[in-house]
């Protein structure tokens, strides 16, 4: 194989690898990184030369792929919120007077009242910087595509 060959074939496995980390290491998807790669690397012109449809493909090939994990967090993300804010909606002035536990609407479980409103206000931040976090990391994905 020739020297440059063996470059681009180099190259081709280290951006699959990062790829592959950046993601989350999942399992048995081996082609599909290197074919990403493959297309990134000579995007950047380490093969042939692409045309500009060939580039947004690419782009739009990085941001879907990194897209895909971040729709299952924003569904658990927002199911959290609503059940915090059914449960604040649900509590009546008599609850709060006698301190009686407050109820989550769909597992039918009690929580203490001061227990749920001391920990639902750090829960609701927690999630948020988390989600923050999530775009932040989409964000550099798509800068590495």
């Amino acid at each position: 194989m020739p020297e440059a060959g063996k470059d681009l074939e180099t190259r081709i496995r280290e951006r699959a690898y990062a790829l592959w980390e950046a993601d989350g290491r999942p399992e048995g998807q081996t082609d599909q990184y290197l074919e990403r790669a493959r297309r990134l690397v000579e995007a950047e012109g380490g093969g042939s030369k692409s045309s500009p449809d060939t580039d947004l493909k690419t782009l739009a090939d990085a941001a879907n792929e990194a897209a895909k994990r971040e729709a299952g967090q924003w569904f658990y993300f927002v199911t959290i919120m609503i059940t915090l804010a059914a449960i604040v909606g649900s509590t009546t002035h008599r609850v709060l007077l006698l301190e009686e536990p407050v109820k989550v609407p769909i597992l039918s479980v009690e929580l203490p009242l001061l227990g749920f409103y001391g920990t639902a206000p750090a829960i609701f931040v927690v999630l948020h910087f988390y989600v923050l976090a999530q775009l932040g990391q989409l964000a550099a994905k798509l800068r590495l595509a």
